[in-house]
């Protein structure tokens, strides 16, 4: 499967269970629509911030998917976008003092930049801590 292919069902996947909590689409018919819509993605670099600086401040926003210590690797799930309920998919990589994190989140008609306003929840998130 494509890191595409994975991600593009994970966001679904999170999104139509969000829905079948929430309202009364069933999840099957909230997964089909969103594997139609376009998926947004938006990578930055943060120098200077460690893997468990990142990894905190992805944890007060967000809910932590994987976490590899050993590789400084980890995947969350960040609610943001309109009242925070649109998820964003972020991947996060440590090297030394630089952390590159991408965030992908699926758009509709009217976008919302859910995958830049995660990075900016992270980001404000790390300014807070430190």
């Amino acid at each position: 499967m494509l890191i595409e292919d994975y991600i593009n069902d994970l966001l679904c996947s999170v999104i139509s269970e969000y829905s079948r909590a929430n309202g009364k689409l069933t999840q099957k018919l909230v997964y089909k629509i969103t594997s139609k819509l376009s998926t947004q993605s938006v990578k930055a670099v943060f120098d200077g911030i460690t893997y468990f600086q990142a990894l905190k401040a992805i944890n007060e926003v967000g809910n932590i998917v994987m976490q590899n210590d050993e590789s400084q690797e980890s995947t969350a799930i960040v609610y943001s976008g309109a009242l925070n309920m649109n998820p964003a998919f972020v991947a996060l990589k440590s090297e030394g003092d630089k952390t590159y994190i991408a965030a992908f989140a699926k758009e509709g008609i009217i976008k919302q930049h859910t995958a830049q306003k995660a990075i900016n929840s992270i980001f404000n998130s790390i300014n807070k801590n430190t």
